[in-house]
């Protein structure tokens, strides 16, 4: 597993997800009200669309498909709860660290 700088801490937030490109894998970074940070694949597993501008819910960690409305619960790695999709999302670990220039977030990738 190889650690790669994603964005800086300040970046991603409660409210949407932050999109980050990392070896030609489209990301989403995204916070939950308890101040877990998380990421995961951007694209829906039911039709490879992008789920840069779902919807993200903070409360339980859980993204809606901005087209065929699919939900996947990112704490429980990605799992689908609700059609179309019927297989899960890849997630990634997250570590958080202290650099000279601030508090940077990279992800854990194979």
């Amino acid at each position: 597993m190889t650690l790669f700088k994603a964005c800086l801490l300040s970046c991603i937030s409660t409210d949407k997800p932050y999109k980050v490109t990392i070896d030609d894998v489209d990301i989403l970074l995204a916070k939950t009200l308890d101040d877990k940070i998380w990421a995961f694949d951007a694209m829906c597993s039911h039709a490879d669309k992008s789920m840069e501008n779902g919807r993200w819910d903070p409360a339980n960690g859980h993204i809606t498909c901005p087209f065929h409305k699919a939900v996947f619960d990112v704490p429980k790695g990605g799992a689908h709860l609700k059609p179309p999709a019927f297989s899960p999302i890849k997630t990634y670990a997250v570590v958080v660290k202290n650099e000279d220039s601030g508090n940077f977030v990279f992800i854990e990738m194979d």
